[in-house]
């Protein structure tokens, strides 16, 4: 298991990224960026023949223990500001989701429903669906649907 005393003997913080204070091989020199970006476009890092989120790895670096998940607040997952980082549940980590882009209503936990003809209101809270209502007017659904997010989601409510 990596430490922080062992992160901070390795690398050096700006700006939610991490910089090399040793040289390690031929190819890495004091200075430079740690790690690569995957096609995700998160970086990892290797260090000891271990994969690393660099997100991970500013928590740890920071804080000096690692959470099972850790939330980007901004939904930003390039963005590991320490600033950006909390730690979260699983749940936590999917109430802060962004609204999915096959969404039809564009608004998060909206969705038609054929039968009644009515915009319906749907979230989960902690791993069951609660179902809010039913609305024919779109723009008191979405209302709704805000309401109800800060209402059971708290801190990790996100709207878009």
């Amino acid at each position: 298991m990596i430490t922080q005393q062992y992160l901070q003997h390795l690398f050096s913080y700006a700006d939610g990224l991490l910089y090399w204070k040793i040289s390690r091989s031929h190819c890495i020199h004091v200075g430079d960026l740690a790690g690569c970006g995957l096609k995700n476009g998160r970086r990892t890092i290797h260090i000891d023949g271990h994969l690393y989120y660099l997100h991970r790895l500013v928590f740890l670096y920071h804080y000096g223990w690692l959470p099972n998940e850790i939330d980007h607040i901004d939904a930003n997952p390039n963005n590991s500001r320490v600033e950006n980082l909390r730690a979260a549940t699983r749940n936590e980590n999917q109430y802060n989701a962004r609204l999915r882009a096959d969404s039809i209503s564009g608004a998060k936990n909206v969705h038609w429903y054929r039968q009644t003809k009515k915009w319906c209101v749907v979230l989960r809270v902690n791993k069951t669906r609660k179902h809010i209502g039913y609305f024919s007017d779109f723009e008191l659904a979405e209302l709704v649907a805000t309401e109800a997010r800060n209402k059971f989601h708290g801190a990790f409510a996100r709207s878009k």
